[in-house]
């Protein structure tokens, strides 16, 4: 979320902020307790997002493939 905040003060000198605002979607898992971090120089942020849908297909793994040789 980003907040404008005014470069002067109002009448009363008090400090006021404008309405929050959603930077970007994240896709973000919400059950985690840290779902993003902002790296030191504040210019990027990394998102703990669930994985996009793929369109490729599974990985098939054959297991004891040297036995079906030997025959």
């Amino acid at each position: 979320m980003a907040v404008p905040i005014p470069t002067s003060t109002d009448a009363t000198g008090q400090f006021g902020a404008g309405v929050p605002q959603a930077l970007f979607p994240t896709g973000a898992r919400t059950n985690t307790s840290q779902v993003y971090a902002v790296t030191k120089d504040g210019q990027r942020f990394l998102v703990n997002a669930s994985p996009q849908q793929s369109s490729v297909a599974p990985l098939t793994v054959l297991v004891n493939w040297t036995a079906a040789i030997q025959k």
